[in-house]
């Protein structure tokens, strides 16, 4: 158009913390202020010049859209500053851990919080110096909120030092949450795969059972001749899946598959009973400050140092009270 715009006015977005950051290349900066400068214009012009029948409409789903951030919400208190950035999990010297917590009554609220929360903090990870630096999000009970681009997310973390752990009930849930390319990545680009006790959806029992493929068994048969001569036994070696589905449903152990090793069967000790980790995970603000200490039962360090410390734990029944 003739008559467009040649020259954006000075916005206060220019003297925000945010454009001032000397984490942002200046570069990037002003290329995001030019576009959200023709956005913001574009906007302008839909709701000054259009048909109102096309600007209500807009109007309308942008105020659904963006109501659980308005100035009266929660959502608006807890996104509106900060006291601290994600970039310290980066650090080194100072180990820091970070709690996303929403409450499960309110996940249609505040699930969307969360979400960008989270986009926020994996891009301030990403552009990072210290990719080396390993971080790890863990994502509990992934099935009750989005995580923004979990497959490109699962593609390109590792080269960012980032580790993910998911944690699902179910396919379905999952796949309701997100869709079936989102579990199908997914469940391929996993390195490894750790299937808990007590699964109960078909589903889940026959992907485990398909995965850990068949062995080999030797199946003796016993065959009578008709004419009442002697019997005649005849031994063949035939496969079956290494355990059903009904065997898997009732196992007390936990199916791990790491990278292309054979599956194996393991116990599951919670990480208070397991040493040094009962000792470096933060409590979990949700349930408390005070750390959550069980009987250890597994040491994780050099031969002889386990040894040792099973030894003395057996004599210091104390340890047993989590002091």
């Amino acid at each position: 158009m003739d008559d467009a715009p040649t020259h954006f006015a000075e916005m206060p977005l220019y003297d925000s913390p945010w454009a001032k950051a000397s984490i942002h290349n200046p570069d990037e900066v002003e290329r995001f202020i030019h576009t959200y400068k023709d956005d913001a214009s574009r906007i302008v012009h839909l709701l000054t010049d259009a048909d109102p029948r096309t600007a209500d409409p807009f109007v309308e789903g942008s105020y659904q859209k963006m109501k659980r951030f308005r100035m009266a919400s929660r959502g608006h208190a807890v996104t509106s500053s900060s006291n601290c950035r994600f970039a310290e999990m980066k650090n080194e010297e100072t180990p820091t851990s970070f709690f996303l917590i929403a409450d499960a009554n309110a996940m249609e609220a505040q699930g969307p919080i969360i979400e960008i929360i989270q986009w926020c903090m994996t891009q301030e990870l990403k552009r990072h110096e210290n990719k080396h630096v390993k971080v790890y999000l863990l994502a509990d009970e992934t099935s009750n909120f989005k995580i923004h681009d979990l497959s490109g997310l699962i593609t390109y973390a590792r080269g960012y030092g980032l580790r993910l752990h998911l944690y699902l009930q179910n396919f379905s849930a999952f796949r309701t949450t997100y869709n079936q390319e989102t579990l199908a990545t997914v469940l391929s680009e996993a390195e490894i795969q750790q299937f808990l006790p007590g699964i109960r959806e078909d589903e889940v029992l026959q992907f485990i059972e398909r995965k850990q493929g068949q062995v080999s068994i030797i199946v003796r048969k016993r065959r009578r001749r008709s004419d009442g001569g002697i019997e005649t036994v005849d031994y063949s070696e035939e496969g079956r899946a290494a355990l059903t589905a009904d065997e898997i449903r009732r196992l007390d152990q936990a199916i791990v598959f790491i990278r292309r090793r054979k599956p194996v069967l393991t116990d599951v000790p919670k990480y208070a009973e397991v040493d040094p980790w009962r000792n470096e995970v933060d409590p979990d603000p949700f349930h408390g400050n005070k750390p959550f200490l069980l009987p250890v039962r597994y040491w994780l360090g050099h031969p002889f140092l386990s040894v040792l410390r099973r030894f003395c734990n057996s004599l210091w029944p104390f340890n047993r009270k989590g002091k």
